[in-house]
């Protein structure tokens, strides 16, 4: 069993130095802590890639070109990438874009993180994400009251916001414990 788990380490770190020119040793690589700076230096570079395209006007599809290994030009759009990195850093999706939510509140930009959080909501019905949904209402309460600059469309009305929060919070961690 041993020798499986460590065949299985050994090619999540050659794919990471494949993909993504990250080099780990086995011990950095069984580091938590070490994966998720990792993952965090990747998702700053996937949203200012992202806040770039979109400041540009560009269509959010606009490939990013990678080299392959074998020389050949590939193109992969970057979410896939942090996709496929979170994998390899033995994250979930999940996991993946609950960081990428409370990212994007943490810098002020509630509406991105909603639209985040409603996909978590609706493609990951569990109590993970009712933790997440409760945390990103919490942050919302917080950022309220210290009167932090937000990016919010015109009409939202943010306590109201808050509130849809957290009933899909209890809700989601509710309905996970039946």
């Amino acid at each position: 069993m041993e020798c499986e788990n460590n065949l299985i380490m050994f090619k999540a770190i050659a794919h990471l130095q494949e993909d993504f020119d990250v080099f780990f040793t086995p011990s950095n690589y069984e580091d938590p802590n070490f994966r998720k700076q990792i993952q965090e230096h990747h998702i700053t570079a996937y949203e200012n890639t992202h806040g770039r395209r979109s400041s540009k006007r560009k269509a959010t599809t606009t490939p990013v070109v990678a080299n392959d290994p074998d020389g050949k030009i590939k193109t992969i759009s970057t979410e896939a990438g942090l996709r496929r990195l979170g994998r390899q850093l033995q994250r979930t999706e999940q996991e993946l874009w609950s960081d990428l939510a409370l990212r994007a509140l943490g810098v002020g930009k509630v509406d991105k993180a909603l639209k985040i959080l409603s996909e978590l909501y609706e493609h990951h019905y569990n109590t993970c994400t009712g933790k997440v949904l409760f945390t990103a209402a919490k942050t919302l309460c917080q950022m309220l009251e210290a009167d932090v600059p937000m990016v919010l469309p015109e009409d939202m009305d943010l306590p109201a916001v808050i509130h849809e929060l957290a009933c899909q919070a209890i809700t989601a961690c509710h309905s996970a414990c039946r």
